[in-house]
């Protein structure tokens, strides 16, 4: 039988690489001294074939050795301090592949085709109120900013709103935002002079936006269903999709009302 290792030194040989079978064939040569699969076979009362393919695994990982006696193949196992010099060759393994990696790296990234901003498209949906605000923020990092806005629904829906859109323009000095705007109060003039940078126009009468507010970039499209108690919103990720908002943004300012 071979004997029996303490659990201490059995972890340390599979952290190694080894696996229990190769451990048990290890150490059944260190007792032996030189043999034969046949002899490693009935020490440790694995099959011989088996043996046979543990023992090959071995020789490549450089702990066994093989010899001959006479017209036999033996098997000698490695002196324990072998497994040092192969922890060496490891790391120079390893430090090799390390300066290698950024080539290699750069290589692979070579081969994924590449996307043109222009086509890319992603759609993200969310349900709920608390991801309305990181929706907008997605698109108040543009330093132009455009949208359909229905005054009424969107603070009763979401208070405390509008100084999330004033606070991107305080932040960035660069940063512009334009909108239509749904809006029954009287005193129009009053949303027209919230900050230097907002620019809006008023829908005429009779047209709406119902409970629907659209916020977009050059990148990105907010839309927002405020109807619900439950608010569903669509984030687009699309250049393509932006310009067409744009586009008809831009129709429906040449006949929106001055303040």
């Amino acid at each position: 039988m071979v004997k029996k290792l303490s659990k201490e030194i059995e972890t340390y040989l599979t952290e190694f690489g080894l696996s229990p079978e190769e451990i048990t064939i290890y150490v059944a040569l260190l007792q032996l001294g030189r043999s034969s699969v046949l002899d490693i076979s009935r020490k440790t009362k694995i099959k011989r074939s088996t043996a046979h393919n543990y023992v090959e695994k071995l020789i490549a990982k450089g702990i066994v050795s093989q010899t001959s006696q006479g017209s036999r193949r033996m098997m000698v196992a490695e002196v324990p301090e072998k497994l040092k010099s192969i922890l060496d060759h490891k790391r120079w393994e390893i430090k090799r592949l390390e300066n290698k990696l950024p080539e290699v790296v750069k290589t692979l990234h070579s081969m994924i085709p590449k996307v043109e901003e222009n086509t890319k498209v992603e759609v993200k949906y969310y349900e709920g109120k608390e991801h309305v605000e990181s929706a907008y923020k997605q698109v108040l990092k543009a330093e132009k900013v455009y949208g359909f806005y229905n005054n009424s629904h969107i603070e009763s829906a979401f208070p405390g709103n509008e100084p999330l859109f004033y606070k991107a323009l305080d932040e960035n000095p660069d940063m512009e935002i334009w909108e239509v705007v749904e809006d029954p109060r009287p005193n129009r003039k009053e949303l027209n002079q919230t900050h230097e940078r907002y620019y809006c126009r008023f829908l005429p009468d009779g047209f709406s936006f119902a409970y629907f507010d659209l916020v977009f970039s050059d990148k990105h499209i907010c839309m927002v269903n405020v109807r619900e108690q439950n608010p569903t919103i669509v984030l687009i990720y699309s250049v393509t999709m932006a310009g067409g908002m744009k586009a008809l943004f831009d129709i429906a300012w040449e006949f929106s009302l001055e303040g």
